[in-house]
């Protein structure tokens, strides 16, 4: 069953977005998305202490107030807008590849990209949450938990990219028929930029 949906599945996602779908429309939508959840975020009211307030004993000090209380209104419109650019930065790079090679391997690679990278986002998020609940967290090579996701769990899911990009250059992106083509065009160039011989001499 796996090796005919491995089969199947890919097939389906290059019909539907060089088909029908058009990724460009997509695309679109992601974009309008996003402005609805910039427009709604800037129109959420301010919370109390936003700006932190006096420390109670070290004087010309300011602490945060409640972190739980700004967290809950503006948290889940956050979350849902690192979604919507971390599928929209997947799609670009579909988007960047000549629509001729993309091909079920290329969608399997940019899905398996996008998967960890919203895996990473929301462990950074419910991490936080979950810190902002207990007040308590862990530590991780030398950070809290939720940093450590942050920090270390977002580097490692774009090394994902650089490795596609990498494995995958002679392939979708530069292949040796690019090549071929690219220098025979500029064999082309400079032999139509020589002097003509056989003229009459000065």
């Amino acid at each position: 069953m796996t090796g005919v949906w491995g089969r199947v599945l890919p097939e389906l996602v290059v019909q539907g977005v060089n088909g029908g779908m058009r990724l460009i429309y997509i695309l679109l939508g992601l974009l309008v998305a996003m402005i609805f959840l910039l427009i709604h975020i800037a129109g959420l009211p301010e919370p109390s202490a936003s700006t932190g307030m006096a420390h109670p004993l070290i004087e010309h000090m300011r602490v945060g107030g409640d972190g739980l209380k700004r967290f809950v209104e503006v948290g889940p419109p956050a979350f849902i807008m690192q979604i919507v650019v971390l599928v929209l930065s997947m799609l670009l790079v579909v988007m960047g590849i000549s629509e001729r090679r993309r091909d079920g391997t290329l969608y399997w690679w940019v899905g398996i990209c996008g998967v960890v990278s919203l895996v990473n986002w929301y462990m950074v998020y419910s991490t936080y949450q979950a810190f902002l609940i207990s007040g308590e967290t862990g530590f991780f090579l030398g950070f809290p938990v939720p940093s450590a996701w942050m920090i270390y769990g977002t580097w490692l899911s774009g090394l994902l990219l650089v490795a596609f990009y990498i494995l995958g250059f002679r392939r979708f992106i530069f292949t040796d028929e690019d090549e071929a083509e690219y220098l025979a065009l500029v064999s082309e160039v400079q032999a139509s930029n020589q002097p003509e011989s056989g003229g009459e001499q000065p």
